[in-house]
């Protein structure tokens, strides 16, 4: 498959497949870490300002109980700026549980929360009434029956909105508590995901990384080795050409090649075969010629001394021809002084003509 692909794209899908591991890594632990920091703010901005107002809520119950005591010692003492001091901390606490249950009305939406929320509620108007009873006979001056109220009904309303306070606490706490849980379990889960999905990244970009390099190098190791072969002469080496990518063009470039070398020593074999053929029968023909010249030297030497033998003849006949020469120049001497005699004797014919004519 990867033999069929070209070496920029086989490189591109490698990059892409990292890029893609890792883009995955961080979508999921976007999304797992998004999950612990949400966990976190519910714990933080949600569960634990809840606990807090409800602790306060418990903190000002027991500030109220000081503070109605106190009112009660000041009345009985008759100090009225000290009863007035406490009445207004006690207002002023009044008002500000007023709000925390206001917040937390706005705020609790768990079944079991709003039940215990119900309940606090409950004991606290309970509480409350006992509580403007109280302070109605500190106004009116019956501190007896004010003590007795305080120490009696009034204490068990007040235990009983402490008593509510607490158990709401207490599940607030759990939920904060659990909120806590959960965000810290997802961290974990998250770094042991993100560990594994690293673990499993590396190895499948380092396999990804392998095969591909494979599919690269091992072609031009091949190619490398064919060509040494080549280069020391061997041209016997098979080479197997798979894919259609740049190294198997390359194979098959360097086949197309070793194969016309294969031809060309084919032929350059043929050819000087041909030449040392030739060359044989040139030396055969060489050595008969160089027979044949010897045979010829020996003729040319007989031939020599024929010449040296004609040459010596020629002279002779030179001689004899220098001679005859004279001899034919003696003779034209006498031809021509024969001609004068028979021009002399044909004019004595004609004269003895022309004398028997005129007989």
């Amino acid at each position: 498959m990867l033999s069929n692909l070209k070496v920029g794209i086989k490189l591109s899908l490698g990059f892409g497949f990292v890029g893609l591991l890792i883009a995955l890594i961080a979508g999921i632990s976007w999304v797992k870490l998004d999950g612990a920091i949400a966990l976190q703010n519910d714990a933080l901005e949600d569960r634990y300002p809840k606990t807090v107002m409800v602790a306060d809520l418990e903190t000002d119950v027991v500030r109220q109980g000081v503070l109605l005591r106190n009112i009660l010692l000041a009345s009985n003492r008759g100090d009225t700026a000290g009863v007035n001091a406490a009445l207004a901390q006690l207002q002023e606490s009044s008002a500000r549980v007023g709000k925390v249950f206001e917040t937390l009305d706005g705020l609790i939406n768990n079944p079991k929360a709003r039940e215990l929320m119900k309940r606090v509620s409950d004991t606290r108007d309970a509480y409350r009434k006992e509580r403007e009873t109280m302070l109605g006979l500190v106004r009116d001056g019956k501190n007896t029956e004010a003590e007795q109220l305080l120490n009696g009904s009034m204490q068990a309303a007040r235990n009983a909105y402490g008593d509510a306070l607490e158990e709401f606490l207490d599940f607030q706490r759990d939920l904060m508590t659990a909120s806590g849980n959960a965000a810290r379990s997802s961290l974990q889960t998250t770094t042991w995901t993100v560990v594994g999905l690293s673990v499993a990244a590396v190895v499948l970009a380092a396999l990804a990384a392998l095969l591909i390099t494979r599919a690269i190098v091992r072609p031009l190791n091949e190619a490398v080795g064919i060509a040494d072969h080549i280069a020391a002469g061997d041209l016997t080496q098979k080479i197997n050409v798979q894919g259609r990518d740049e190294t198997a063009q390359l194979l098959a470039a360097m086949g197309k090649m070793q194969q016309a070398l294969r031809d060309l020593v084919t032929d350059v074999r043929q050819n000087a075969e041909g030449v040392a053929t030739a060359s044989a029968q040139i030396a055969q023909g060489n050595q008969d010629l160089s027979s044949r010249t010897e045979q010829q030297a020996s003729a040319l030497e007989e031939t020599s001394a024929s010449m040296e033998e004609m040459g010596s003849t020629a002279q002779q006949n030179a001689d004899n021809a220098r001679a005859a020469s004279q001899l034919a120049a003696s003779a034209s001497n006498v031809a021509v002084q024969g001609g004068e005699v028979v021009s002399q004797v044909v004019s004595t014919m004609r004269d003895i003509q022309h004398s028997s004519q005129k007989i």
